[in-house]
């Protein structure tokens, strides 16, 4: 069973040129995080509405 290599290099989001995953800036359009996808950002977003929606039920009782 041959392991896959660590895939280094993604597609900005916005201009698609291939960046490095880590990269904090798009070196070729200026976009941040620029391998972040859409669908990752919302999923954060939803979890943190729900623990602090959890949070303030019971703080608040």
């Amino acid at each position: 069973m041959d392991k896959e290599p660590k895939k280094t290099l993604d597609p900005c989001r916005n201009c698609k040129s291939e960046v490095e995953l880590k990269t904090r800036r798009c070196p070729y359009c200026g976009i941040l995080n620029p391998t972040v996808k859409v669908p990752e950002i919302l999923k954060t977003i939803f979890i943190i509405i729900v623990v602090m929606s959890i949070v303030s039920y019971f703080i608040n009782n």
